[in-house]
């Protein structure tokens, strides 16, 4: 998937040394679903208020849309610190999230859906949790919320602790986390939902705090079934992303034996068959079933092998690695004793 290049900032420091930069980006991609747009960006506005007066906000605006984006204009015009960037078509919310990230000019980023998920006035308390994290994330407190709508946030999150994820609330899109931290996670297709457990995967400090929710987001919100079939399907996606991207051989070289012991099992039932009771083996369907069994294990475990070799010629390099501290002995200047340095990375 290809997405709009990222784009310059409007003024760097080597523009106007008398511009500061924000102390966050605020981050906010707008999608299918979205409210009053100035309702909102007020909303947002004064509830960070008391803690980044001067942030700068961001609204990716995925595809064309002519009502958000008058809207927008007019608070632009109006003096709000806001950049708008339009992708030519929909990309999909991460795809969004990742062109923001790219444009962001501060160290921290704040990601906020284009509607009202949590109480504004709650979103001072992540400023306060990253001082000790690289992420926080946002769970929302659903004891006002309808019955339908926790049970299917309940369905969703049993779920996705089968892949290994402890956080309760993933659909929840507010997020405090470090510049360098957003742009180490590759986000592609749905997996925005995910961020934090892809930044924790990767050795990334994430904590959960959870903020009341925001009125608006307790009306009824049903689902169609096949939001259902693609979430299950990004699941199985996050599982295998955690457990065998390196290495690829430990699932399909499973998979393949076990389907190649089946073909085996049933080889051993004809054959006895064949030597036992004297049937023949021409008309038999267990034969062909046999073979297809034996032929299929075979070519899943080569499937196995060669993810296996392209991991292998990638793992020389270790970007992927994520390195929290460096402690090494240096000799100093006029000291008979050598010093310990640290360096954190």
């Amino acid at each position: 998937m290809t997405v709009a290049p990222a784009l310059r900032p409007e003024a760097g420091p080597e523009q106007s040394t008398r511009q500061a930069l924000p102390s966050v980006t605020v981050v906010i991609p707008v999608t299918d679903r979205f409210d009053d747009t100035t309702s909102v960006h007020t909303s947002y506005r004064d509830g960070i208020a008391s803690v980044a007066p001067d942030a700068e906000f961001i609204y990716v605006l995925d595809g064309p849309h002519p009502a958000v984006s008058g809207q927008l204009e007019t608070l632009r015009r109006a003096g709000e610190p806001i950049r708008i960037i339009t992708l030519p078509r929909p990309f999909g919310e991460a795809a969004a999230l990742s062109v923001g990230f790219q444009n962001a000019s501060a160290p921290l980023i704040l990601t906020l859906p284009a509607y009202l998920q949590i109480e504004p006035s709650a979103l001072p308390a992540l400023f306060e949790g990253i001082e000790h994290a690289d992420l926080v994330v946002a769970a929302r407190d659903r004891r006002e919320d309808l019955l339908l709508n926790r049970l299917q946030g309940r369905l969703f999150g049993g779920l996705a602790r089968f892949t290994g994820a402890r956080f309760s609330d993933l659909g929840c899109g507010v997020r405090l986390v470090r510049t360098g931290t957003a742009r180490s996670v590759n986000l592609y297709g749905e997996q925005h939902r995910f961020l934090p457990v892809l930044a924790e995967s990767r050795g990334f400090r994430v904590l959960q705090l959870v903020l009341p929710q925001h009125g608006n987001d307790q009306r009824m919100r049903p689902r169609r079934p096949s939001t259902f079939v693609e979430r299950l399907l990004d699941l199985g996606t996050l599982y295998f992303l955690l457990r065998f991207t390196l290495k690829p051989f430990r699932f399909f070289g499973t998979l393949g034996l076990i389907i190649a012991v089946l073909g085996v099992l049933v080889g051993l039932a004809v054959s006895f068959q064949k030597f036992a009771y004297d049937l023949p083996l021409a008309d038999r369907p267990a034969l062909i079933l046999c073979v297809l069994l034996l032929v299929l294990g075979v070519q899943v475990t080569a499937v196995g092998l060669i993810g296996e070799i392209v991991v292998f010629t990638r793992s020389k390099s270790s970007d992927d690695l994520l390195i929290e501290a460096i402690i090494r002995t240096e000799p100093q200047p006029g000291e008979d004793q050598p010093r310990q340095t640290v360096t954190t990375g």
